[in-house]
């Protein structure tokens, strides 16, 4: 009988010798990495053309974006009929410089109208003739572009983001820009009031200050579709502005 038992016994065990250890069931749930705090950056390493977000070409590939991205804001249009924001009354003439960009003033118009546009500045001049508009998408697109002096290009281009008919829009996007050989000059603005007429052959647009941006070097392509080397620039282009305002009238489309 002991004998028997003690069998018994020595069966049990092997069998619980041979069934999975129960620990190595359990899931060992990873732990979290640690937090990582970002290191110190010293604002003395960054030069001011560096912390300015790089600027693109609207709707254009450039050295920041392919969209230019744009910088859209969301905000819906304001009904038809409500008036811009602002006037030209409201937004200070530059200040009188010396200096002047390549090509300007650039050569008088051969047109007399129907556009009423004005720009002052280191850049000043009036543009009378009409411009190019296109419906793209959820964007209007307006072109302004003509040859300055010693054979600049000058150029304004806006863009209506989430463009949706006709009417008042608070955050359009515009530049006036100017291109030799290998630079290009640019002032902008991304809070442009804008008004598209009701048959969406004219735009209006208020009094609006566009603030210079770095200088893009050693560049090629058109100013809708360039690269460059480089950004920097004279002081007394970086603190120059362009004041513009006016009426643009859309080409006849055929």
């Amino acid at each position: 009988m002991r004998r028997a038992r003690a069998i018994a016994v020595g069966a049990c065990l092997v069998a619980a010798a041979c069934d999975e250890d129960p620990a190595r069931s359990m899931k060992i749930m990873p732990r979290p990495p640690a937090a990582v705090s970002p290191a110190p950056v010293s604002v003395a390493a960054v030069s001011p053309a560096a912390a300015r977000p790089a600027e693109t070409p609207l709707r254009a590939a450039g050295p920041a974006s392919d969209t230019q991205a744009a910088r859209s804001s969301g905000t819906a249009a304001r009904p038809l009929g409500t008036g811009a924001s602002s006037s030209s009354a409201g937004v200070a003439r530059p200040a009188a410089t010396d200096w002047r960009p390549p090509g300007c003033p650039p050569r008088s118009e051969a047109s007399s109208g129907p556009s009423t546009f004005t720009a002052s500045g280191p850049c000043a001049f009036e543009h009378r003739g009409a411009v190019a508009c296109e419906v793209l998408a959820d964007d209007f697109l307006v072109t302004l572009s003509r040859k300055a002096a010693e054979g600049v290009t000058l150029m304004v281009y806006i863009n209506v983001e989430h463009y949706h008919g006709p009417g008042d829009y608070p955050d359009a996007q515009i530049f006036l820009g100017l291109q030799d050989k290998i630079n290009i000059y640019r002032w902008s603005s991304d809070t442009l009031n804008i008004t598209v007429d009701s048959g969406e052959q004219s735009i209006t647009l208020p009094g609006t200050s566009l603030e210079a941006e770095p200088l893009f070097s050693n560049c090629t392509g058109p100013m809708t579709n360039f690269q460059c080397e480089g950004r920097g620039g004279a002081d007394e282009f970086l603190k120059s502005r362009e004041v513009v305002s006016g009426t643009l009238r859309c080409e006849t489309q055929k």
